[in-house]
């Protein structure tokens, strides 16, 4: 088996920090964690490719875990061996120089093994929904399993939005992908016109919206910030980001550091792929069809 000349090459662009595009798509370029992980894709597409549903997602964490540890957790090599075909003969590649620096890290811990992290404490400001814009809302889910109730609007996803925004930097909204920004409009004079009215500004999707008549006026500042532990609580991280800077890292009682990679952490990419933000889509789109497949009552 072997590749296309086009198809190694986007490849091979996507693994050395370059950028795909094709059309109005653009992909890249790809952080480190997920270069790694379209590697082992790559290296272990044909056991992959025999299993499916759950063993198929198993098969690549394992690969995944493996691949990921300080023995091999190489720079992605620039040859593959997989054929798979390149499906736009139109799409350019853009070479994009990789940075030279690393984002600088704490001290890693010494794991005896990789920690099973619990999420302890939640604090947060202007994250939309939780609470009015500018007020400090801390919440404890106290390591355990949490159930959460109330009515529409009061604040539930946005309290799982907000943890998941921390540790991925994706907003969760209705839609069925993650939006980082959304349009605010002015409303229509007519009631009976559903189009929006005339763009004011954009702003950002994870922001409570200001109390203002010209939102342009005020400068948003979400902020939140979690507290892990592991199960034995022998190890304590904290993590936060905010508008103005990307994720940060404090081990214990550390200085605050930014942080590009989570994985030294026991923390992957997949990880977060598979116990936040794939549970949260596929929720929303299964209350979805119950609402469309329940027949009304007469």
């Amino acid at each position: 088996m072997h590749l296309s000349p086009q198809s190694k090459s986007v490849l091979d662009t996507l693994l050395t920090g370059g950028v795909i595009t094709a059309g109005k798509v653009t992909i890249g370029p790809l952080d480190q964690t997920t270069q790694l992980l379209l590697q082992v894709v790559i290296d272990n597409y044909d056991q992959l490719s025999t299993a499916h549903g759950p063993n198929q997602a198993e098969a690549l964490l394992k690969s995944y875990l493996t691949a990921s540890t300080p023995e091999s957790n190489k720079s992605p090599p620039a040859s593959t061996s997989v054929d798979i075909e390149a499906k736009d003969k139109t799409a350019t590649i853009h070479r994009v120089k990789p940075p030279q620096n690393s984002t600088a890290l704490p001290a890693i811990p010494n794991f005896p093994s990789r920690p099973a992290w619990r999420l302890y404490n939640l604090k947060c400001s202007s994250i939309k929904g939780v609470a009015p814009r500018g007020e400090e809302f801390p919440f404890s889910f106290d390591g355990k399993s949490n159930l959460i109730f109330g009515p529409n609007g009061s604040g539930k996803s946005s309290l799982l939005g907000a943890v998941i925004w921390v540790l991925t930097g994706e907003t969760l909204t209705d839609a069925t992908e993650p939006k980082d920004i959304a349009s605010i409009h002015t409303t229509s004079k007519d009631t009976m016109d559903t189009a929006k009215g005339l763009k004011i500004c954009d702003w950002p999707a994870i922001s409570t919206l200001p109390d203002t008549d010209d939102p342009r006026s005020v400068t948003p500042d979400s902020l939140a910030q979690i507290e892990l532990k592991s199960s034995d609580e022998s190890n304590i991280i904290y993590l936060r980001r905010s508008l103005t800077k990307e994720l940060e890292i404090k081990v214990d009682n550390s200085a605050w550091n930014p942080c590009a990679d989570l994985s030294p952490y026991g923390i992957s990419a997949l990880d977060l792929q598979l116990s936040l933000i794939a549970p949260t889509v596929f929720g929303h789109q299964a209350i979805e069809i119950e609402e469309f497949s329940v027949a009304p009552k007469c």
